[in-house]
């Protein structure tokens, strides 16, 4: 009957609004991390690494959420440098970006190096150094923040270098987390 049709139709569109909104609440607001696989990794592409000896995989550690979170593990057992570096993201040119990652490492890593890397469309990367961190913490996860301007660049990627181990034949290993950048 009618009475009875316009009571369900009623109590259908109040579900589908309420359904509506609970979508709604849910879309993420804010910036966007240009890192593919940055915050919480399931599979190391689209990064990619180099160095002589390197390694490069997805790590647990027991002080990174009681390793129950992936992170990047960039290792190496030569004195020489070992490097990571991120997909290639758009920029905005003149624009400030923030990056901020957590790091810790063996007590027989060396240091640490973070790069911007940036071109304009159609021409060759350039680098920015960031930071060079030399005392990493062997027994927590340590967050940094930079901030660096786009310039007259169109594409970027960030890039991090495992400086070595102390002592070659002994294994170095840079753990890398939540890595976030954005505008």
């Amino acid at each position: 009957t009618y009475t009875t049709y316009t009571t369900n139709r009623q109590q259908t569109d109040t579900q589908i609004t309420e359904q509506i909104t609970q979508t709604v609440s849910k879309v993420p607001t804010g910036p966007v991390n240009l890192i593919v696989n940055g915050f919480d990794p399931q599979t190391v592409a689209p990064w990619a690494s180099g160095g002589t000896g390197n390694i490069f995989r997805l790590a647990q550690h027991g002080f990174f959420y009681n390793s129950q979170k992936k992170l990047y593990l960039l290792g190496t057992s030569n004195t020489t440098e070992v490097f990571a570096w991120t997909n290639i993201f758009n920029l905005k040119r003149n624009t400030k970006y923030t990056l901020r990652v957590g790091l810790f490492a063996d007590s027989s890593t060396r240091s640490c190096d973070i790069h911007f890397m940036g071109k304009p469309t159609g021409g060759e990367f350039s680098y920015q150094h960031l930071r060079l961190i030399s005392d990493l913490s062997p027994a927590k996860v340590v967050y940094y923040t930079m901030t660096f301007d786009s310039g007259s660049f169109d594409l970027g990627q960030l890039r991090f270098d495992n400086n070595g181990s102390k002592t070659q034949g002994t294994n170095a290993n840079l753990l890398i987390g939540e890595i976030s950048c954005i505008e």
